[in-house]
């Protein structure tokens, strides 16, 4: 009796982690709609569906093959950064701080999403992503810290 009561609680565990790993499917990483004259940005609305077209396999967790677009061999990911100082202010001589405003671009080449084959997709030179619909982002830090602090503590 007590094997038996065991057995079926070990079922119901069993068919519970079942069921519940079969609802956590992968969310689409697409927003498909169809289009419509009155509410619709044509542009908007193709830049979508050739979104959904490129993102269909796309795994963002993989980095890209690192292909540069002028060259046949695979290597490493090139990535071509800018930083563009916006503004400076709120200088400190003292504290030896300040504030600044910046912009950080980065631009990098991944055979998966091009889009260049399609002819009706030759239009455009770039294509608005939305920020949930993931992508191969690279990794990026920036080490900001305030040097007279640590110069204080050594002393």
């Amino acid at each position: 009796m007590k094997q038996k009561k065991i057995f079926m609680i070990f079922l119901m565990i069993f068919f519970i982690c079942q069921v519940s790993g079969k609802s956590k499917k992968k969310k689409p990483n697409c927003k498909r709609t169809a289009f419509n004259r009155r509410t619709t940005n044509y542009q908007a609305w193709k830049e979508q569906m050739t979104i959904c077209e490129l993102l269909e396999g796309y795994d963002p967790a993989v980095r890209p093959f690192g292909q540069n677009p002028l060259m046949e061999k695979r290597g490493p990911v090139t990535i071509h950064t800018s930083l563009h100082i916006r503004s400076i202010g709120a200088v400190s001589e003292k504290n030896m701080e300040y504030v600044a405003q910046f912009r950080f671009q980065q631009e990098w080449f991944d055979e998966r999403l091009r889009f260049t084959h399609h002819s009706e997709f030759r239009n455009f030179d770039f294509i608005n992503v939305a920020r949930d619909q993931k992508l191969w982002i690279p990794v990026w830090f920036f080490n900001i810290f305030n040097l007279s602090t640590i110069f204080e503590k050594r002393s």
